[in-house]
């Protein structure tokens, strides 16, 4: 919690710094952490377009503005992959709304190639405290946030002796025809990164041979579930889930954690290139 804490302090500080050339070009974004606060601090803003959960965004925020009151952050609620492809699409035209971006896994490459992000950035060395694991070896990213995946169900459709424990529950010829999965395949590519390629490929085509319903929203199909169009959900975010149950503790949702936990990078924050806030 405290890397992941420090690791959005440190994203959004450097966001505020000017990004008119890479550092491998000579980019100045400050000698250390220090250096860029007291930059942020001259600057005082910074828009940040993420897909941060609302409780815990206040959460962060209320930590941020306790040690860093002067540097306003705005914030914009991103989801899906088409809010990232907007946004790329808009940087290539010139038009840049949000210094700091959350960018879909599905896109990181695309935004590197376009050169439309900061970069790349010595994370390690301005923020030697936070692991490895939140930074990408390109040095264009910063992982303010993970998710994990779980197998949704609606407790008033599955009998006991069906309620799924584990990932093979999803190939039982019972839910053939009647469960989801979801088009964007995170839980899988999670797994894949534990079990191997030749386990996660005969899954994958044991899955699709028990004929699910496909579908591309995961707010969507979680809605399904707990008004009783579906049963079951095999694979969706664990934080998707507790957002709708925070909301309406009375939903008739539950959900089961396999032993086989995958997890993904849920926030991959870069800076955008031509951001709007100069010091």
């Amino acid at each position: 919690m405290k890397s992941h804490f420090n690791t959005v302090i440190l994203g959004i500080a450097v966001a505020i710094i000017p990004s008119l050339a890479s550092v491998a070009s000579g980019q100045r974004l400050g000698k250390d952490l220090n250096e860029i606060v007291q930059l942020a601090n001259k600057e005082r803003s910074v828009r940040v377009a993420t897909s941060w959960e609302p409780e815990n965004e206040a959460a962060l925020l209320k930590g941020f503005y306790q040690k860093y009151p002067a540097i306003k952050v705005t914030t914009d609620r991103i989801s899906g992959i088409e809010t990232r492809e907007r946004i790329l699409n808009e940087a290539l035209a010139g038009v840049v709304e949000h210094d700091l971006v959350n960018v879909s896994g599905e896109l990181r490459n695309n935004y590197v190639k376009a050169g439309v992000m900061t970069g790349p950035v010595a994370w390690r060395k301005l923020f030697p405290n936070v692991k490895d694991v939140h930074f990408s070896p390109d040095g264009y990213f910063a992982v303010s946030g993970f998710s994990t995946y779980i197998i949704a169900y609606n407790p008033s459709l599955v009998p006991k002796e069906k309620v799924p424990k584990k990932w093979d529950d999803c190939l039982d010829p019972y839910w053939k025809g009647k469960f989801v999965v979801l088009t964007r395949p995170r839980t899988f590519t999670g797994l894949a990164a534990g079990w191997g390629e030749e386990k996660a490929l005969a899954f994958a085509r044991a899955l699709k041979d028990n004929q699910p319903v496909w579908k591309s929203s995961q707010s969507g199909a979680l809605t399904q579930v707990a008004i009783g169009e579906y049963p079951m959900i095999c694979g969706m975010a664990y934080h998707s889930l507790k957002s709708v149950v925070m909301r309406d503790p009375k939903t008739k949702i539950a959900y089961a954690v396999p032993s086989d936990l995958p997890f993904q990078i849920g926030e991959a924050m870069a800076i955008m290139r031509r951001t709007r806030h100069w010091y």
